[in-house]
């Protein structure tokens, strides 16, 4: 729906027509309030959740085992969810499938109690805050709209990217690196597209390789 190249996620956001019925993004909190402008619901990646628990406990000096511990607990609510989740839509139970989504909220709010008393202020905020981002993907289902609880495909074509741009010896453009990601995302999205516009560049007599050497 956007695409951009060193901007602030904020100045992105004109680039969205109408909204979007539903949001999936790290939790970052300015892309995930620059996204909620513009989607009526918003599910935070539970997989950068997990990390950004993880690495909270790891700056607050917590040995890793208990590390491993507590990180398990917030994976446990997690994966019940999504087995739910499964379960639910196929069998139409959704009166079972929002007693499991207040039962994670409740579990998702007492960890964040343990992490207060345990002196991890840091690590309860941003289980409380993020909570219900969390389980958006599970209220959706019951409106008959299914979103994934990751943005792992969206990793993975940043992941394609990455591996061209973070290399010794590169430095991109911005337009170099806005091209770059188009002829990616065409790949990645629209395999009809892609081999169309592969088939007329190479074919095309104006096709031509400049190197800088500095």
């Amino acid at each position: 729906m956007g695409l951009s190249v060193n901007e602030p996620w904020k100045s992105t956001m004109h680039q969205f027509k109408g909204f979007a019925k539903a949001a999936v993004s790290d939790n970052e909190p300015a892309l995930r309030n620059a996204l909620l402008e513009k989607a009526f619901n918003y599910q935070a990646c539970v997989r950068h959740c997990i990390g950004d628990v993880r690495f909270y406990l790891w700056s607050a000096n917590v040995l890793k085992d208990q590390r491993d511990i507590l990180v398990g607990k917030l994976e446990t609510v997690l994966v019940i969810l999504r087995n739910s989740v499964n379960k639910h839509l196929a069998d139409g139970n959704f009166g079972r499938l929002k007693w499991r989504i207040n039962w994670s909220l409740l579990e998702l709010e007492m960890l964040s109690w343990e992490m207060l008393e345990a002196g991890l202020p840091a690590v309860a905020r941003f289980i409380k805050r993020a909570a219900n981002y969390m389980v958006t993907f599970a209220r959706l289902v019951m409106k008959g709209i299914q979103v994934l609880m990751t943005n792992n495909l969206i990793e993975r074509l940043v992941g394609e990217v990455a591996k061209g741009i973070k290399h010794r010896w590169m430095c991109w453009s911005t337009r170099g690196l806005e091209n770059l990601f188009n002829i990616l995302l065409a790949r990645c999205c629209n395999r009809r597209v892609y081999v169309g516009m592969k088939e007329r560049y190479l074919s095309s007599k104006r096709t031509t390789i400049q190197i800088a050497i500095t």
